[in-house]
């Protein structure tokens, strides 16, 4: 059985989470994304 991590990756500049979410989407992690604190407080 594969685990599945989840990720919520937080910024504020668009460029910056595909960076991340490029790099992490070849492992096995779930992602989400959020554009402001109060946004992935919401996502919690």
């Amino acid at each position: 059985m594969q685990l599945t991590y989840n990720i919520l990756i937080v910024d504020d500049i668009v460029e910056n989470i595909q960076i991340v979410m490029n790099i992490l989407k070849e492992e096995n992690y779930d992602l989400t994304f959020a554009l402001s604190g109060q946004e992935a407080l919401s996502l919690m």
